[in-house]
């Protein structure tokens, strides 16, 4: 998570939410390369490093989503969906 955490400060992007993702993606594609191959048997820290890294990719999609592109959330798109469009959420 220290990794996802410097990729989205203002040190390393700024503000820049496309550079973020760009980042996080290319963390997420190059990560599996680097562990080293052991026997885990109570814990899988590949899994969990690959979770953390998809819930930072998940959280700056929201956020653009949100308030860059001004979409709404998925929860609101999904009511919509079984209402028929027709009833303000």
């Amino acid at each position: 998570m220290r990794r996802c955490y410097y990729i989205c400060s203002e040190e390393a992007n700024g503000n820049a939410l496309a550079r973020m993702m760009k980042d996080l993606r290319r963390l997420e594609y190059e990560a599996p390369k680097s562990f080293i191959r052991r026997f885990e048997i109570f814990s899988n820290v590949k899994r969990h490093y690959l979770l953390g890294v998809t819930q930072s990719i998940d959280i700056v999609s929201s956020i653009e989503k949100r308030f860059i592109t001004g979409q709404a959330s998925p929860d609101t798109t999904f009511i919509r969906s079984i209402l028929g469009g027709r009833h303000e959420v």
